[in-house]
């Protein structure tokens, strides 16, 4: 009998490896995010109505997909169930959902005060006296890297773990953070570094592109905590994108932010990632035999044969000398096993820069111009 292509392991709350579910599976898949890791999944199992059997709470769940080169199985994904769902119609069966080890940031509150502490070592304070004693998630102090930014005060007053950590990412800006498929939390910059390039007909089964105007904001209205007895507010505004795309005003609430110094960080972090046009796409990849995050931060993706060949900036409309070779930023992944046992990979993508306006101002032509080069 030939090796089947992934085992899924049910473990109990101890990890204990209970039973081995891959026999009776329909479907599965599983996702992870740039922010925040393993993220959701969903096993659609082969089952009778009233025999779910031992899908219990916070029971472990780990997916392991064989290694065309060693044959062994290695861990792609790993994370905890969080409900049940037995379905009786014509073909009855059972559904198990959960969550990856992520979530449990949201099960513990944090109330303590940072007073000119680096980034990363809020982080680590968080995680050694909230997190790691109360959850199944693991400290790992080589994922977690330092920062630039030092607020010279930052307050948590019952917010939970995900919450408080979010601040501190979007204070430091650009950050991937979460909990991988070894329970580890992460806390790292992002990185630029292309790491796979994907040919259209060879790797890409399916590909959209979404240029998102309606998602820009260059004025953060900053709501935040008491401060002697007065709300803190803060207006932090980039100019430059309200002379091109007009004024675009966004209201925040985080009682965290107490200060000045603190409340600008935040609101440059934020604006860094919204100031401009965003442009995503979804991709579906074939053939995939590596875990796209099995190093982070993700780096990013280019898409040859799709968008262009020729290096930004160097060529102009008109003249066929104008292509284009775009990185693209990872901000999901879905991954899915059929009954056959057939792995796909769908990506949410987003352009890292330049951003749509600024290279249709730089080329100098209207859509249509476009349009008409390309006939």
């Amino acid at each position: 009998m030939a090796a089947p292509p992934f085992i899924v392991e049910l473990r109990d709350r101890d990890f204990k490896l209970l039973n081995r579910l891959e026999h009776e599976i329909e479907r599965i898949d599983w996702g992870y995010s740039r922010v925040g890791g393993c993220d959701s999944f969903r096993i659609v199992l082969n089952r009778k109505f009233d025999e779910f059997g031992a899908l219990s709470v916070d029971y472990d769940v780990q997916v392991r997909v064989r290694n065309k080169t060693t044959g062994d199985y290695d861990l792609w994904y790993r994370g905890y169930l969080e409900g049940r769902q037995p379905v009786l119609e014509e073909r009855e069966r059972v559904t198990a959902d959960g969550f990856g080890y992520v979530a449990q940031l949201q099960r513990v509150y944090v109330s303590k005060t940072y007073t000119s502490t680096e980034i990363s070592v809020i982080v680590t304070d968080i995680l050694d006296t909230f997190v790691t004693p109360n959850t199944k998630i693991v400290k790992n102090a080589s994922k977690i890297a330092a920062t630039s930014e030092t607020p010279d005060s930052l307050k948590f007053q019952n917010v939970t773990a995900a919450e408080a950590i979010r601040t501190c990412a979007e204070i430091a800006g650009t950050r991937e953070w979460g909990v991988d498929r070894t329970r580890d939390f992460f806390f790292q910059a992002r990185s630029t570094t292309v790491k796979k390039r994907y040919i259209s007909a060879r790797d890409v089964l399916k590909f959209s592109l979404l240029d998102s105007f309606g998602n820009i904001f260059n004025r953060v209205l900053l709501e935040g905590g008491d401060v002697s007895g007065t709300k803190f507010t803060r207006t932090i505004n980039d100019t430059a994108s309200q002379d091109k795309y007009g004024l675009r005003e966004i209201v925040i609430t985080n009682h965290a932010i107490t200060t000045n110094a603190v409340a600008d960080a935040y609101g440059a972090a934020i604006m860094a990632e919204k100031k401009n046009v965003q442009r995503r796409g979804s991709v579906e990849i074939h053939n995939v035999d590596e875990l796209f995050e099995d190093t982070t931060p993700l780096g990013t993706v280019i898409l040859k044969g799709i968008l262009g060949g020729t290096l930004w900036g160097t060529k102009k409309w008109g003249t066929f000398l104008w292509g284009g070779e775009f990185a693209y930023q990872i901000n999901t992944i879905r991954y899915s096993f059929d009954k056959a046992g057939y792995l796909s990979m769908k990506l949410d993508i987003g352009q890292v820069r330049p951003d749509l306006l600024e290279f249709l101002r730089e080329m100098g032509v209207s859509l249509d111009q476009v349009r008409a080069a390309r006939t």
